[in-house]
Order: C-alpha cells, then structure tokens, then sequence
C-alpha cells in the first residue's frame, strides 16, 4: 500500500472547496438578482440588479469565505424601506426649518408631476431583495447538490 500524500490531498480539498464557494457565490447573486427591482425607480433599479456580485471565494483559516455584496447606494434603503416603511417607521420630513420656526420644505422631481414640494412623504415599501437571498441560502447550497 501506498501513502498518502497529506500536501497533495490537501491542496486538491482546498482547490475543490473554492470551486463550489465561487458557485455558492454565482448561485447567491442569481438569487438576489432575481428578487431585485429591475425597470422601477427610473436607472436606480437596474443599477441594483446590476451591481449585485461577490468576490472570489477565499481561505481563511479551516473556512472558505465567500463576500457577497451590492454596491448600488439605493440598495439598503430599497431592501429595507424608507420611511413609515422603513426601519425608524417615521415619515421622511425635511432637515431644515423655515425662518419663522416651522418645518421646512421637501422638494423632488417627480416623473408622474414634475418638481414637487411638500412637509412629508410616506416613503416606500422595501422590496427585502437582499434579505429574501439570504433566506434562500439552505436552498441555495442544497442546490449544488
């Protein structure tokens, strides 16, 4: 009987977990994608969509990280919502107040209505894309399967 090369073996595990972390990775941001909004909110759902990734799967000690991400600056608040919707359930008001002492304005271009102004917006219902994905990870890894 032969021996067993301990470096090689261990190389060859090391090689084949970081194939399927760089899979687990794909499979995690084609499921994100999937729930993310695409066509809403003008360019900012596609920039959602498009900036959702991972970095190459890694070693780190006895594990193999995987970094996923979405580098979009709408993505939180289009996870998690905004305003009464959102984690401080508040309507979103204006930062400044008017001279006499009274709160000010909010002013935002609507494609619907043109420029806007008003005290204080709803917000919006998040679309929980992101924490959806992360739901999904038992499924996700039972896919590779």
């Amino acid at each position: 009987m032969g021996q067993v090369d301990d470096t090689a073996l261990r190389a060859a595990v090391v090689q084949k977990s970081l194939e399927l972390g760089d899979r687990l990775g794909d499979l995690f941001v084609e499921r994100a994608q999937s729930y993310a909004p695409r066509g809403s909110f003008g360019d900012r759902g596609d920039a959602i969509f498009e900036n959702i990734g991972h970095d190459p799967a890694d070693v780190a000690g006895d594990m193999v990280v995987i970094r996923v991400y979405c580098t979009s600056g709408h993505a939180r608040y289009n996870n998690e919502g905004t305003g009464i919707y959102g984690p401080e359930g508040e309507p979103i008001t204006a930062l400044h107040t008017l001279p006499n002492g009274e709160p000010g304005f909010l002013k935002f271009d609507s494609a619907i209505m043109g420029i806007v102004f008003t005290k204080e917006v709803a917000g919006y219902p998040g679309s929980h894309f992101w924490d959806r994905a992360i739901d999904d990870w038992p499924d996700i890894v039972a896919g590779l399967a």
